[in-house]
C-alpha cells in the first residue's frame, strides 16, 4: 500500500548516487544480487547483515591479522567510514563501549509498491509524501 511509513535501521532504496566513489559494491549490485537469490528486493534485517559482512571483509580483515582477536578487535576500533562510505549507505565508527555512532534510524515509505527511505533528507531516495486526507 502506498504512502505506510515504516522505521528501521537501514535505510532501504538509496541510489548509488548518495554513495562515495571508492565503495567498492554499489547499492544497486547489492539489490540486483540479493534479488536473484530470494526474489525480492532486501529489507532491513537482510541490509543490516550485508552492511556487517561488507565492513568485516573489506574494511576490517584486510587491516587485521585474521588469527590474531586484538588485531581485529584493533582494525574494527580504528575505522572511520563516513556516510555513503558504505553499499547500505550508513557509516562506520565505533566508540569505547563498541557501539556504532555513525548507525541512524531511517524512515521508509512505500512508494509504487517499493519501501524507500524518506528521512532523513541525507539518505532520502524519495520525498516523503503524505497520503489518505
Amino acid at each position: 500500500m502506498n504512502g505506510v511509513l515504516a522505521g528501521d535501521g537501514a535505510p532501504l532504496g538509496i541510489t548509488d548516487e548518495l554513495l562515495n566513489d571508492d565503495v567498492s559494491v554499489t547499492q544497486s549490485e547489492w539489490i540486483e544480487k540479493y534479488e536473484e537469490m530470494i526474489g525480492r528486493p532486501p529489507l532491513a534485517h537482510a541490509t543490516m547483515g550485508f552492511h556487517g559482512a561488507y565492513v568485516l571483509f573489506e574494511e576490517v580483515l584486510p587491516n587485521a591479522d585474521p588469527g590474531d582477536p586484538d588485531s581485529i578487535l584493533s582494525a574494527a576500533r580504528a575505522l572511520d567510514i563516513p556516510d555513503g562510505g558504505t553499499p547500505t549507505y550508513y557509516g562506520v565508527q565505533f566508540d569505547e563501549s563498541g557501539q556504532n555512532v555513525r548507525a541512524g534510524y531511517y524512515i521508509m515509505q512505500y512508494h509504487d509498491g517499493v519501501m524507500k527511505t524518506v528521512y532523513p533528507d541525507a539518505a532520502a531516495a524519495e520525498e516523503f509524501t503524505l497520503v489518505g486526507r
